[in-house]
């Protein structure tokens, strides 16, 4: 059986979130993790696999891997706010959208499986010319999950013996070290660490909590840093341990020049429940990124960290060029003076400079869509 695996333009060349009108990434070489780590199971299991640019898909079994289609994580809801539109991911999925509509009306022979993180999306969305929506590991997905399913098929979560490593390069240097409370098994990480390094010079652990390796958490850094530089995607307050916290420090060389930051998930309000894990964290150079309501921004900036205001109110322009000049001082992007001018302009009319701004139209200041792009992808969270 063949399978084409593809993602929309957006996701597949993994591009920046910034909306399409401020939007000049230049396009990856690889496959994003996510697609990569697909193609790895369903060769495993015997299916003739290719992954395909999306423009140029054709008839077939077609399997699309998603991270965020409509927009509904804080992020793209926070971006929507600030510009004015929805990211990049969203609307280059609509164009994805609308290509899959006109080829089942033409009643071209195609059979669309959806799944990815973003596959919930669909779950309560409704999409017409989905066939089968995937919740869960596709580990564990069957010929008769894809042909003999419903419109929704959950799948069981995968053992431990069942986690296999990629094969080739992803577009980042991302290795999944944690699934749902489940470690995966140090083999596995190690052959993932050593296909990234053919093409990479660091590696980004994607974890829901990296604490969650316990005494075993400094044998996984001893292997990642094969690679010149280590990052990883998420820590959690649920398990803290200052133990922990000081092996990151000492196996990474953590320093004030040479800091990490991941997200930092918490169970409730972040500032109520664990102030003093964030003191911790800062202690040991770890400034976390954290998303708070918009209310709560200027309380958060008491810590190191990367601040996120999530939007509520017609003052968040106000707080987020303030949480901004705070910030820059930690994140020291180049020519982030720019960014003062943007954000303030912003402050002063309430965000309709941002929505208005076009940088297509402003040739020579190209720069300030990188530097946009920089500071938004330093507060993305990362999914695999």
């Amino acid at each position: 059986m063949e399978i084409t695996l593809t993602a929309d333009k957006a996701t597949f060349f993994s591009m920046s979130p910034l909306p399409k009108r401020l939007n000049l990434t230049l396009r990856k070489k690889f496959p994003p993790y996510g697609l990569r780590k697909v193609e790895t199971i369903f060769n495993k299991k015997g299916f003739q696999v290719h992954i395909s640019e999306p423009m140029s898909i054709k008839e077939g079994i077609i399997g699309l891997y998603v991270n965020d289609p409509f927009g509904m994580t804080e992020i793209s809801r926070a971006i929507h706010e600030i510009f004015g539109e929805p990211p990049l991911q969203v609307t280059s999925f609509m164009e994805l959208s609308a290509m899959f509509s006109r080829k089942k009306d033409e009643g071209q022979n195609i059979r669309v499986i959806v799944g990815g993180p973003g596959a919930w999306e669909f779950a309560m969305m409704g999409v017409p010319w989905v066939n089968t929506v995937v919740l869960g590991e596709a580990e564990t997905l069957s010929i008769c999950d894809i042909f003999k399913g419903g419109k929704v098929v959950k799948t069981r979560r995968a053992k431990e013996e069942e986690f296999v490593p990629i094969t080739k390069p992803s577009s980042s240097p991302d290795v999944e070290i944690s699934r749902k409370r489940r470690r995966i098994p140090l083999n596995v990480i190690e052959q993932e660490i050593k296909v990234q390094l053919r093409k990479h010079s660091g590696i980004n652990l994607i974890t829901d909590d990296i604490l969650l390796w316990g005494e075993q958490l400094k044998p996984l850094l001893s292997l990642a840093k094969i690679g010149k530089k280590v990052t990883f995607s998420q820590i959690s307050s649920e398990r803290f341990s200052e133990d922990l916290v000081k092996t990151i420090k000492e196996e990474l060389n953590l320093n004030q020049n040479n800091w990490r930051s991941p997200v930092l998930a918490s169970n409730g309000c972040v500032l109520r429940s664990v102030p003093d894990v964030i003191k911790i964290l800062n202690r040991h150079f770890i400034y976390p990124i954290m998303f708070v309501k918009e209310e709560m921004a200027e309380e958060a900036l008491q810590f190191k960290a990367i601040v996120v205001p999530i939007p509520s109110t017609e003052n968040y322009f106000e707080v987020l060029y303030k949480v901004w000049l705070a910030e820059k001082k930690l994140l020291k992007i180049p020519f982030s003076s720019l960014i003062d001018v943007i954000l303030q302009k912003a402050k002063e009319t309430r965000g309709e400079y941002l929505r208005k701004l076009n940088i297509r139209r402003l040739g020579s200041l190209n720069l300030v869509t990188i530097i946009l792009e920089g500071f938004i992808n330093s507060i993305r969270l990362r999914t695999s």
